[in-house]
């Protein structure tokens, strides 16, 4: 079996550098990381930084660690810091839902199928609370990303005003 197998072990440390772990990202000690990360997702859907606020990301970022470190999560591989996925479990509550208000990786590991685990880190953790769905938005004009959650079985359920283009609001019902 692989497990017998010695030679992974020694040329991984026996680690699988694609299993990626996670630790709370602090956005008053790591706010400039964060502030980056949530810059170049804006970027890259909008082409430019026009309507992005630094300020309100941070606050908003800041008000959700201070509720829950666990809500801000930098995403491990090895000790490599690629990306974040933030939740906000009051949010959709009284509904039922959980909401994930960011998740992004960094240009360098996207295209490598690792997008998956933070999304999942994020719906087990509202299944785990006994929420019925998940929900989040997403831009208009970010394809790839419109298509990856429908891929993981979210669908859009509405659309929402957005500082550069409209939001597209959508829901993943977790299966009982």
């Amino acid at each position: 079996t692989f497990a017998r197998q010695t030679w992974w072990r020694s040329e991984t440390k026996g680690r699988d550098r694609d299993n990626l772990r996670y630790e709370p990202l602090d956005p008053d000690r790591d706010g400039k990381t964060y502030i980056g990360f949530y810059a170049d997702a804006w970027k890259s859907v909008h082409g430019d930084l026009k309507y992005f606020s630094p300020e309100y990301c941070l606050s908003s970022a800041k008000a959700h660690y201070k509720r829950d470190p666990r809500s801000i999560l930098g995403v491990y591989r090895d000790d490599e810091l690629i990306g974040v996925v933030e939740t906000d479990d009051e949010r959709g509550e009284r509904e039922g839902c959980g909401w994930i208000s960011f998740i992004y990786l960094v240009p360098e590991v996207r295209g490598e199928h690792l997008g998956i685990q933070p999304l999942g880190k994020a719906i087990t953790h509202f299944q785990m609370l006994g929420r019925k769905a998940v929900r989040l938005h997403v831009s208009s004009l970010n394809e790839h990303a419109i298509g990856f959650y429908e891929h993981w079985g979210f669908r859009k359920i509405g659309t929402d005003a957005g500082a550069g283009a409209p939001l597209y609001l959508m829901e993943k019902i977790f299966e009982s």
